[in-house]
């Protein structure tokens, strides 16, 4: 049986793991699914996606709220995966496809989001070596 993840595991592993969680997720069930196409689509603006959103943080206004970008990210995934791929129902009712598990959910989230703040971090120490932010 292929592993597909539910739009609500695309979802909460988005809001926790961030974009770079999304765009893997909705890449692997794309894969699963036999949409290849999809698939390297899904990495590529997903990639553009995702380098788009690190640059403009810096620009965020301070009242920003933390929890807005996720939501979007997460919506939008979850969005992504219902219309583009299986709902939950029909993931359960398949014989071909399962769920991912919880504990894979969960590492993609966590790798995900290490994986962000290194990109962040890189970000900001670019952006500091070419003298167009300070490092307080």
């Amino acid at each position: 049986m292929k592993v597909v993840y539910s739009p609500y595991q695309v979802f909460f592993s988005t809001f926790f793991g961030g974009p770079i969680a999304a765009v893997y997720l909705l890449w692997k069930n794309f894969e699963a699914l036999g949409k290849e196409s999809l698939a390297r689509r899904t990495a590529l603006w997903g990639s553009v996606l995702v380098l788009a959103t690190v640059a403009i943080l810096p620009a965020l206004p301070d009242k920003f709220s933390p929890y807005l970008l996720p939501a979007i990210f997460g919506g939008l995934a979850m969005v992504i995966a219902r219309q583009y791929q299986m709902k939950k129902e029909a993931i359960r009712d398949s014989n071909e496809y399962r769920f991912a598990s919880f504990w894979r959910v969960v590492a993609v989230a966590v790798l995900s989001l290490a994986a962000t703040f290194v990109l962040i971090i890189v970000y900001l120490v670019i952006l500091w070596s070419l003298g167009l932010t300070k490092l307080d």
